[in-house]
């Protein structure tokens, strides 16, 4: 049987954010929690950002993060594999 979406209230800069997921609800509201943070980290330091500026800044921190996993992963994937 297929696994039900479940609507889970997340609030971010202010705004609640009805998210629709698969995921566990404690899963999605630590994800929101961690835009929230990453967007009000930019807002501190330039106040004169926009809520929608202060997101594709955290966007880019988030895709920035991955893109360094990706790279370690593939370092540590590289290294097994020539033992």
């Amino acid at each position: 049987m297929a696994e039900v979406a479940a609507k889970v209230t997340c609030r971010i800069m202010g705004e609640d954010y009805v998210i629709r997921a698969k995921a566990p609800t404690e899963y999605v509201l630590a994800l929101a929690a961690k835009v929230d943070e990453c967007m009000r980290r930019a807002v501190e330091a330039d106040p004169r950002l926009s809520p929608r500026q202060a997101a594709v800044l955290a966007a880019l921190n988030f895709a920035h993060e991955r893109q360094r996993a990706v790279e370690r992963q593939s370092k540590l994937i590289s290294v097994i594999e020539s033992m």
